[in-house]
């Protein structure tokens, strides 16, 4: 029997960075003309309100971070739902 409802899940948020210095008036005036919008992941715990446990930025990795997510994602439901047979709830 497994889990019906994972605990952990992953979201992403796609769009442009923007550079901003101390004293700047309006921050979005800085940013690159030419830059591409950049896609961040997250992996949420739904048991505390989507509370984000691991935020991964898509800014030069060498890993995609889609799959750093969901792999972390599926490494702590494994953990979990384990937890959860050893205190008899499974």
């Amino acid at each position: 029997m497994s889990v019906l409802f994972p605990r952990y899940t992953v979201g992403s948020i796609t769009g442009f960075r923007f550079m901003h210095r101390k004293g700047d008036r309006y921050p979005s005036e800085r940013g690159s003309g030419n830059s591409r919008p950049t896609t961040d992941w997250y992996v949420y715990d739904r048991a505390y309100n989507y509370r984000p446990v691991l935020e991964i930025s898509g800014y030069r990795r060498l890993v995609p971070g889609e799959l750093t997510a969901r792999l972390t994602a599926r490494r702590l439901n494994k953990e979990y739902e384990r937890w959860l047979r050893e205190q008899g709830y499974l």
